[in-house]
């Protein structure tokens, strides 16, 4: 078995009033063709950057659900149709996961690490190596030009 990416769009009112639903659908296609979901996180709502329309409904709102799963690659093709054919899947794109999970809490870390932790870089000169600033009515000396 591999590990998979999922990003699911789901219509916004259906995912705010029924979002349980929603991922026992996806969830439930998954486990379907021997699936294993690992992590399942329902991203926010967006506006579309374009509208979609489907089944006769022009959606400019979206809610976003990412889950990574375990499936052979047989399964995920048989998986992509029943996706395709699904009332509640407006798109979805599912990727191979190289990459491996994914650490929301590792991430945020990263971002936001403090100026302190990071360590001096040492290609940058420090104040003390800066060219004096010339007094007032003193002329600056002038650099020498490379030949």
């Amino acid at each position: 078995m591999r590990l998979y990416e999922g990003l699911f769009l789901v219509d916004h009112n259906l995912a705010r009033t029924n979002y349980e639903d929603v991922e026992k659908h996806i969830h439930g296609i998954i486990n379907r063709y021997e699936g294993e979901v690992v992590q399942s996180l329902k991203w926010a709502e967006r506006k579309l950057a374009f509208p979609i329309r489907f089944n006769n409904i022009k959606h400019e709102k979206g809610a976003y659900i990412l889950i990574h799963f375990n499936a052979e690659p047989t399964s995920v093709i048989k998986m992509d149709r029943q996706f395709r054919l699904s009332e509640t899947v407006l798109r979805h794109l599912v990727t191979r996961d190289e990459d491996g999970l994914f650490d929301e809490a590792s991430l945020h870390q990263e971002l936001f690490e403090s100026d302190e932790a990071q360590a001096p870089r040492e290609d940058v000169a420090s104040p003390a190596d800066a060219p004096a600033v010339a007094s007032e009515g003193e002329k600056p000396e002038k650099a020498p030009r490379p030949e």
